[in-house]
């Protein structure tokens, strides 16, 4: 019974709205995707996969993780330089995360309203 009134304040949307709603939610998860697919490698799946996808920004710090974690004699110069030169590209990666974020899904949300439509009590 409570189902179909929620069907039923959903079919009572006018068209517009829902489609204005879905190019909005398409557009937010093309731009989440893009992010990821700068930051990460998707598609990779496994060791082999290099040869196909060229690695990003997290491939390359978690191969450096693995060298300093393994590492017996302690940090290289090398392994510090490298991170050195790493960690400008992950700062300005989590600051288009934040905008993306705090603008974006953050504007998404406050104009999709509730997340659930919630029918009246009887």
């Amino acid at each position: 019974m409570k189902s179909d009134v929620i069907l039923e304040r959903l079919l009572a949307l006018p068209p517009k709205v829902i489609d204005l709603s879905l190019s909005r939610i398409e557009g937010l998860l093309a731009a989440l995707k893009q992010w990821q697919e700068m930051v990460t490698t998707p598609h990779r799946g496994n060791n082999q996969d290099v040869l196909n996808f060229a690695p990003r920004l997290d491939a390359f710090l978690t191969g450096l993780y693995q060298q300093v974690d393994a590492a017996v004699l302690g940090i290289t110069q090398g392994q510090r330089d490298r991170l050195a030169d790493l960690q400008p590209q992950w700062a300005q990666a989590m600051q288009s995360w934040e905008s993306l974020i705090e603008t974006d899904v953050a504007g998404f949300i406050r104009s999709a309203g509730p997340a659930v439509i919630v029918p009246t009590w009887e």
